[in-house]
Formats: structure tokens, sequence, C-alpha cells
């Protein structure tokens, strides 16, 4: 006997899991008044979340692996950022407003003071020049006008005259051994201060200097020369004792022993102590990398 179709969806719906269906109530087949009824009710499918769970799964994966990613970026922009300095325009400022500035920045001032007509104090030059990116604690020169040395003689009456100090023409040391160079700019009577700096040049060379080749200066000025440190690794040397040495012949062994040279002016106790070494960092004996800073304090009247 040939099947209804509805006869096959009802099959179909017997087998199908999605439905539940109610068992048939048993009744006395010889009461007529009761039948068996079945009763079918469809399940309600399940919510779509728990079926694709997966996707949140996902989705938290996704917000971890960004927040780690942004705090990563942060730190790294921080340390990036971190223990770097601006050098900040001091020219024409009062030496003490200066040092000042460049204080607040995180960076040392060092002075040095040349005769000149300027009015006493006022800064004429700085070195590196503003803008320059340093790291916090490294040094700034400050050159200060000082008054005009005065000198009394006797002619007919007793009178005062202003003497103008002498200058001096800066030699061209670029691309000499910081050994020579130094040497050559204090016997032009000036003072040479030399400043290791990164850079993949032949490791003692001088790549830079300031002011350039043919400036003139009052005698006494000083000169950066900017040494390069080279590539590879640098040994270590044992600093030498420069205490109450002459200061051109200071700084000429400190060169000579592998290292660089800055001179820092200080008050001489006595006419004994002017132009001779009070002290000196790092202290003697000290092992320090080649072409290390040293700082010799030169007494001055």
């Amino acid at each position: 006997m040939a099947r209804d179709r509805g006869d096959d969806a009802d099959d179909r719906e017997y087998d199908d899991p999605r439905y539940e269906r109610d068992e048939p109530e048993y009744v006395d087949p010889g009461d007529e008044s009761e039948r068996v009824t079945e009763v079918r009710r469809r399940r309600p499918p399940p919510p779509w979340w728990r079926e694709r769970w997966w996707i949140w799964g996902l989705v938290l994966l996704l917000l971890v692996g960004a927040l780690i990613a942004f705090f990563a970026l942060r730190d790294t922009t921080d340390e990036s950022m971190s223990g770097r300095a601006i050098v900040p325009n001091v020219i024409g400022l009062q030496e003490d407003e200066a040092v000042d500035r460049i204080e607040a920045e995180g960076l040392d001032a060092d002075v040095q003071r040349v005769t000149s007509t300027r009015p006493e104090g006022t800064v004429l030059r700085q070195d590196p020049n503003a803008g320059t990116e340093l790291e916090e604690g490294d040094r700034v020169l400050v050159v200060a006008a000082a008054p005009p040395e005065t000198v009394t003689e006797t002619v007919t009456q007793t009178q005062t005259q202003t003497v103008a100090p002498e200058t001096v023409d800066v030699p061209d040391v670029v691309g000499e051994d910081h050994v020579a160079a130094g040497a050559e700019v204090d016997e032009a009577g000036l003072v040479a201060n030399t400043y290791p700096v990164p850079s993949e040049e032949v490791r003692g060379t001088v790549i830079a200097q300031n002011p350039d080749a043919g400036s003139e200066l009052p005698e006494g000025s000083p000169v950066r020369l900017n040494v390069a440190l080279g590539p590879g690794s640098r040994g270590t040397f044992s600093v030498p004792d420069l205490t109450g040495a002459d200061e051109s012949d200071a700084r000429d062994r400190c060169r000579s022993a592998r290292f660089t040279c800055r001179t820092v002016d200080r008050a001489a106790s006595s006419d004994d102590d002017v132009g001779k070494v009070l002290d000196q960092s790092p202290a003697a004996g000290t092992q320090a990398a080649q072409l290390s800073q040293i700082t010799i304090f030169v007494g001055r009247g």
C-alpha cells in the first residue's frame, strides 16, 4: 500500500532529536471513549552563542594581545625618551641664569671666562650648540665675558691703561690624531678640550672642532675637539696623576695616556697655584676605558 507524503513527514519528525515525543497513554482497548493521543513538540534551537563559543574565545585573545602590544609600545617609548636632554640656548644671558637653565634640563654646566668688552658675566659662546640632544648628566661649556685686565704704568704720571687682550687664530686640526691636534691648539695659546664622541672613523681622530679653523679668539680661550671613539671594544688604562702639573703639560700627558681631557677653571688660593692642576677627576690610578674624559681643575687668579 502506498505511503502518504504526510506519513513520511511524520516519521521524520518522529526520528528527529529536535522533537520531543510524549509517550502515548495506555487505554483499555475496550473503552471506546478513550483514544491514544500522541503529542509532539518542537524543541527550540540552542542560542547562537552556545554553538559559536569559539568566537568569544577569539575576541578575548585579540583583546589580550592588543593590551600587551599597547603596554609594550608605551614602555619602549618611555625608555627611548628617558635619559635624554636638549641643550637650551643661553648665549647673551648672564652666567648664573645660563647655568640655571642648563641644569634645569638635567645637564651640567662648565663655565670658562675670557676677557671681553661685553658686560661682565655675559655668555659669549656655548658648546654644544642650542638644540643638540645629549644624555642627561652630560656637560655643556659656557664661555662668559670677564672684564679687561688693567695695568698701571708709570710714565710721567701714574695712569691706568686698559690693555686689549691678544687674539690668536684657531688652527685647523680636523682629521688629525687627538694627541697631535691638542698639542697644536695648546701651542697656539688656546685651551684644547677633547671630547669622546661615537663615530665609525678611526679611533682617536679629531672629526670636528668648535670654533672653526681661522676664527680669532682671545688668548687662553677654549677650543672643543670631538674625538672619534671608533668601532669595536676599547681597552682600559690607568689614569695618570696630573695634580701639581702645569695645565698645558697635564693635558699633553693626559692625551698621551690614551685619554681625552677637559680643563675647568678654579680659583687659586695663591699665585703659585695659578696655571697649575689643583685637582682631577677621576683620581689617579683609576682604571678607565680608552678615550674616557679626564677633568683637570686649574687654578686661576
